[in-house]
């Protein structure tokens, strides 16, 4: 652990970091074999001075290639296992009204029974953890000299207290898409209320997926396109045919694969 504090806390580091990305893994494997971070590796090699803060996946880091410079969301979990329980000591009578009040309205409102222990255990968590993270941030932004931070999956928990620490600071938050964008998904389709938990810039795929969003960024989204699936449109050129067989290829996800596969064969 002491050995890693030293490698991945930005407070350990003198260099530099203009752009700070923050990402969940998003892994790729190449035709060449190699393994990319699919989100960021197209383009990275052609900033002048970044880092990449690093989230885990299922409790574990994906490798980053050498010579990268990287940083790990995870020095901040000790003092979280440190002020957990005298937070929770702290707050307990906020906390329990607060899930009380929770509770009645989720139930009042779509007739489903919560257990208000787990919703105070919700908040507390929640709660422990800005309570690290936010003063955390706010001083790596500073040590790194951050002028802008770039994130992937921004309602991430810790993205999201990223982006609160990036504008108390007034450095502005770009999101990268990183997936499906539309009406029905309820982190892109928000309340009109300039939150300053939102990014203030949206880079989508293209004007299809912008048509998804309302009230999501704080500034305007833009569409830059998506250099991995760019990637591979120009390794698979189009192959003409002849036999008059209209083909419809299916990309789909864990998430929605059953389903989509369902509509695949209905069309089929």
């Amino acid at each position: 652990d002491l050995v890693d504090r030293f490698r991945f806390d930005p407070m350990f580091s003198n260099a530099r970091a203009d752009v700070l990305f923050a990402l969940e893994p998003r892994q790729a494997r190449m035709e060449s074999g190699a393994d990319i971070s699919l989100m960021i590796d197209f383009f990275i090699d052609k900033m002048p001075s970044y880092a990449v803060l690093q989230y885990p996946i299922s409790g574990r880091y994906v490798q980053m290639p050498e010579g990268r410079r990287v940083f790990r969301v995870s020095v901040c979990d000790g003092e979280e296992r440190r002020l957990r329980r005298s937070f929770r000591r702290r707050n307990r009578s906020e906390l329990n009204a607060e899930a009380a009040f929770l509770v009645d309205e989720i139930t009042g409102e779509f007739g489903v029974d919560t257990l208000p222990e787990r919703v105070g255990g919700l908040l507390m968590s929640v709660l422990l953890r800005r309570e690290v993270q936010y003063g955390r941030f706010r001083l790596w932004l500073r040590r790194l000299r951050t002028k802008c931070v770039v994130t992937s999956v921004h309602y991430n928990l810790s993205n999201l207290i990223l982006a609160e620490a990036a504008h108390s600071l007034g450095l502005p938050v770009v999101e990268l898409q990183h997936g499906t964008v539309f009406p029905g998904h309820v982190a892109y389709n928000l309340p009109p209320n300039g939150s300053i938990y939102r990014p203030d810039f949206f880079f989508a795929w293209g004007e299809f997926w912008k048509r998804g969003l309302r009230n999501y960024t704080r500034k305007s989204e833009l569409c830059t396109g998506y250099p991995y699936f760019d990637h591979h449109v120009s390794a698979c050129p189009r192959v003409k045919r002849n036999d008059g067989v209209v083909r419809v290829l299916f990309v789909s996800q864990g998430t929605i694969g059953g389903p989509l596969s369902a509509v695949a064969a209905e069309v089929a």
